[in-house]
């Protein structure tokens, strides 16, 4: 893969759009966003950021993952997460680990086990000599996610599941 640099008016430095942001403001807007306690509140503010700051991989990925999390909480729709994800696993792939932890299982709630098996093979197969790029709980997630593998060797969706949750309970 070719390290496509720009340079934004006002940046100080040139940056590869998958690295992770040096920009004193967004880093502060970041911070700003994880840290508010409503998370309709926080993915609003991390949305704007993205608006604001569309080549930034990790505003990208923060937005993905509270839609991922909001969805999971039955505040919108998988979709939404997916498609940011989705974005950013097309252009930054090795970007971090729970990108593909959090695509199989909304593949999977969304009864798209072929996919499913796809990102959780990724997800297992991430390149891990770099802990920035993992999840503090890696282990669990591992744990988890090679417990499902092989039922989704089997899984073929049914007419009434569409009619269950697909979430895994610990997801």
């Amino acid at each position: 893969r070719q390290r496509r640099m720009f340079k934004r008016e006002g940046d100080e430095e040139e940056v590869c759009p998958c690295d992770r942001p040096t920009d004193k403001k967004v880093l502060k807007q970041l911070d700003d966003a994880l840290s508010t306690k409503n998370p309709t509140d926080r993915h609003q503010k991390l949305k704007a950021l993205l608006e604001d700051r569309p080549e930034c991989a990790e505003c990208l990925y923060r937005t993905g993952e509270s839609a991922y999390q909001r969805a999971k909480a039955g505040a919108g729709s998988f979709n939404t997460s997916i498609k940011y994800l989705e974005e950013l696993k097309e252009r930054c792939p090795e970007y971090h680990s729970e990108l593909y932890y959090y695509l199989g299982n909304m593949y999977y709630a969304q009864d798209r086990f072929a996919d499913a098996s796809s990102a959780f093979r990724k997800f297992l197969d991430f390149p891990s000599d770099d802990p920035t790029k993992m999840s503090p709980d890696v282990d669990r997630e591992t744990a988890e996610v090679e417990r499902l593998l092989p039922c989704l060797l089997y899984t073929s969706p049914s007419p009434r599941d569409r009619t269950r949750s697909r979430m895994p309970s610990s997801a």
